[in-house]
């Protein structure tokens, strides 16, 4: 459906419409404006919401449980084959004493020399 009046007609037109009314001036308007806003009471103004920060501590904890839950992975011993033992064993350098652990959690079995002299069996191979 086409307009009776094109987009040039429409732009005449409205120059050469009679002005409708004319504005009051400034003053008058703001008493006006003033009065009227009386009868309205305004509230205070809503305070800004705070920043919602549980979505960086839920991450921040999911992190870490993560990185906890990988190294206690790293960190474990592998479990030794049924009637595995130690029947015998040689420090091929000087010390002054090895110490036989038995790790009852993980049924390990640690040696640990004491006071050893790596420097002394530096050029030997076993």
């Amino acid at each position: 459906m086409k307009h009776p009046l094109g987009r040039k007609d429409i732009s005449r037109a409205l120059r050469e419409s009679p002005r409708g009314v004319t504005p009051p001036p400034a003053e008058a308007f703001w008493d006006d404006f003033k009065a009227r806003a009386r009868h309205h009471p305004q509230h205070a103004p809503a305070s800004a919401p705070q920043p919602f920060y549980g979505w960086a501590v839920a991450a921040a904890s999911a992190i870490l449980l993560v990185g906890v839950g990988v190294g206690s992975l790293h960190f474990r011993s592998v479990p030794h084959a049924d009637g595995s033992a130690i029947n015998s064993f040689e420090v091929n350098v000087a010390h002054s004493a090895v110490l036989i652990l038995g790790d009852t959690p993980t049924e390990g079995t640690i040696l640990w020399g004491v006071d050893m002299d790596t420097e002394s069996s530096a050029g030997e191979s076993t």
